[in-house]
């Protein structure tokens, strides 16, 4: 006969009457613990709902920890605690197919419009930091104009724990009709909520073939820069050929910060923000149209110029991610597909734009100082 071995208790996930998941202590001093029970020991369920529920205790946890910090920048508490509610519900917040951060509408801004795969705003979410009060009657009226501007039905604000979905816009009643507390409130309920009403999978059924075109299109937008570049390159050589040029390069040491450029060192907070040119350390002027399309443009500059940059590099924003690598990202993330040494190489640019600026910097420590010991700068495209 088998004896029966030691045991000591152990701590499993079950679900409370309230729909809270827990930790609780499990004795196994008897041989009839429940078939249900043993499956949480050697099984963790997976799908949208656990796996948003998770994404819920983390926001919950981290808007704990980090409070002091998340309750006085409102940045801060979108990375920490919205944007990982909206990747987990599908929405890629990098791909602006189908999230447009900073969306112009009336006279203001947007902080995410939520798109369909025809284009069309779905939903917008107007974000504040942790413990903002949401129920500001200014705020109220401007979520109001956007709402109408844009023809959309769901209006979401929220300061990363608390939502407050407005779906019926009454100028007199300021009151949502559905709270969100992420803190309080069940976070199974939340995400059931949640997933009913704003997963992308409702507006984007095809977002494997989405994400292969919103790839394609990057990379065709990355080719058309490097035309634009080599045609004002060649309209500055050749004048008489063109019947007029712009953005065209200087030669090095003609373009400095006087002239409006803005080191990019000395950059402290470009959101909000678009810029115009790019002055590379050789004095370059390279036009531009996205932050995105800065730190690509810096990448492409440096490895033309030196071929001795170590692949792969990480990248200086401080995640765990390759700024260039050999190996292509899996599906969803952007990258650039450039050629190095003859090989095919990809650059990271799933950034925002103040992390676009430090990795651009990056990128340009490495360019080659007999080449160019300007400081890069941008010039802003209200400028």
């Amino acid at each position: 006969m088998l004896s029966r071995p030691a045991c000591s208790r152990v701590l499993v996930a079950l679900p409370a009457s309230d729909g809270q998941l827990g930790s609780r202590p499990l004795s196994c001093q008897t041989s009839a613990t429940p078939g249900f029970v043993l499956q949480f020991l050697f099984m963790r369920i997976h799908s949208p709902l656990a796996s948003l529920t998770d994404v819920l205790i983390q926001a919950r946890e981290s808007a704990h920890a980090y409070r002091g910090y998340l309750r006085g920048n409102e940045h801060v508490t979108r990375a920490v605690l919205i944007d990982p509610v909206l990747r987990s519900l599908g929405w890629d917040t990098a791909n602006p197919f189908m999230v447009e951060v900073e969306k112009p509408i009336v006279d203001s801004r947007v902080d995410y419009a939520l798109a369909d795969s025809n284009g069309e705003i779905r939903a917008i979410i107007e974000a504040k930091k942790l413990g903002a009060d949401l129920t500001d009657r200014r705020v109220y009226l401007s979520i109001i104009a956007y709402a109408f501007s844009a023809k959309v039905k769901d209006v979401f604000l929220t300061d990363g724990i608390n939502w407050h979905h407005h779906s019926e816009f009454d100028p007199t009643n300021t009151q949502p009709p559905k709270v969100l507390d992420i803190s309080g409130d069940s976070l199974i309920d939340t995400a059931a909520y949640f997933v009913n009403v704003l997963d992308a999978a409702r507006y984007w059924p095809l977002q494997g073939d989405v994400d292969d075109l919103t790839q394609q299109v990057r990379q065709l937008e990355s080719d058309l820069a490097e035309l634009r570049n080599t045609v004002s390159l060649v309209s500055t050589k050749f004048p008489e050929h063109f019947l007029y040029s712009s953005d065209k390069p200087t030669s090095a040491g003609s373009a400095d910060t006087a002239s409006g450029f803005v080191p990019l060192d000395q950059i402290d907070d470009a959101t909000r923000t678009k810029p115009s040119k790019l002055q590379l350390p050789d004095g370059s002027i390279v036009p531009l149209r996205s932050w995105n399309e800065l730190l690509r443009e810096s990448a492409k500059a440096t490895l033309a110029r030196n071929p001795s940059v170590t692949v792969p590099l990480k990248d200086i924003a401080g995640r765990k991610v390759q700024l260039l690598s050999k190996i292509r990202p899996p599906k969803g993330i952007s990258y650039l597909q450039l050629e190095y040494r003859g090989e095919p190489l990809f650059l990271y640019t799933n950034y925002d734009a103040n992390n676009c600026i430090a990795n651009a910097l990056h990128m340009l420590s490495y360019f080659p100082k007999e080449q160019g010991s300007l400081k890069p700068g941008a010039l802003y495209a209200s400028q």
